[in-house]
């Protein structure tokens, strides 16, 4: 009996030594816990800052007030209005239709 457990036991262990590791499977510990400056690296740090950054500059440009490109304390001027100028008109002789002939 014990030869057929250990005959198992072996077979297990080949079919896992292949594939990922279980729920079960033993997990490695750091020897020391990772200090705070090893957790934040520059490269994260300047991601982090960067991303800040573009998310202000979006929240500004979202929520400021919409303002006219041309704002000015004093009224523009008002154009005039023009009093149409008589246009000459010529006219063309208009050809009279010829008349057909009477059909019998």
């Amino acid at each position: 009996m014990s030869y057929i457990l250990e005959a198992l036991k072996k077979a297990q262990a080949e079919r896992q030594l292949g594939s990922s590791p279980t729920i079960h499977a033993p997990t490695l510990q750091a020897a020391e816990p990772a200090s705070s400056a090893a957790r934040f690296s520059k490269p994260m740090l300047l991601a982090v800052l960067g991303m800040a950054v573009v998310i202000g500059v979006l929240l500004v440009l979202v929520w400021r007030p919409f303002a006219p490109a041309a704002t000015a304390t004093t009224p523009a001027p008002q154009p005039q209005p023009q009093q149409p100028q008589p246009v000459a008109v010529q006219s063309q002789p208009v050809a009279r239709p010829v008349p057909a002939a009477p059909t019998p």
